[in-house]
């Protein structure tokens, strides 16, 4: 469980051949989350039927090393999905395993380690369809590892609507006409 804890030893509990201790001796535990995850959408916005790249960054914040750590990024909201093709890919070490399928509303990585203190990315290309806003999000407990240590937060992005715009251009060729002739 996430908090502080306080543990103490009374003079009276402890019994050595070196001797007593003369007072309380206490220290206290911190014990905190370690794994967080950050997202963002690359470009922030597109139009309808346009691609974008979601960035995953997990943290390790802890104090030693995580392995068979995932990410389960499975919350697309509708008119979202993993673009063909995917480029599915990741800066984590470890051997780790991917999961990107053109067309599908979530997308995995399983299997990396990370170091006390470390970030690492997984990334991948969606395809937005219909009217936007569109938003994506890793749910509590979505980045894990084998520590038992995930997410405490959910971790969301979300894909504005670019402004479509339409150029037209008009020419004559040639450029100079006269009078009665074809």
């Amino acid at each position: 469980t996430l908090g502080s804890y306080l543990n103490t030893v009374h003079p009276a509990d402890l019994s050595t051949s070196g001797g007593t201790i003369p007072a309380d001796v206490s220290a206290t535990l911190n014990t905190t989350t370690g794994l967080s995850a950050s997202k963002a959408f690359s470009p922030s916005s597109v139009t309808s039927g346009g691609t974008a790249r979601v960035r995953i960054t997990a943290t390790n914040a802890s104090n030693g090393q995580l392995t068979n750590v995932g990410i389960n990024d499975s919350i697309f909201s509708a008119g979202l999905a993993v673009a063909n093709p995917a480029n599915a890919a990741t800066s984590c070490p470890g051997s780790p395993s991917m999961v990107a399928n053109p067309g599908a509303t979530s997308a995995q990585l399983l299997g990396a380690t990370l170091a006390a203190g470390a970030s690492c990315d997984f990334s991948f290309d969606v395809v937005a369809s219909g009217s936007g806003p569109w938003s994506n999000t890793v749910p509590i407990g979505g980045v894990s590892s084998a520590q038992g240590v995930s997410n405490t937060a959910a971790v969301s992005a979300s894909l504005s609507v670019a402004a479509g715009s339409i150029n037209i251009n008009k020419s004559f060729s040639p450029v100079v006409v006269t009078g009665g002739v074809p």
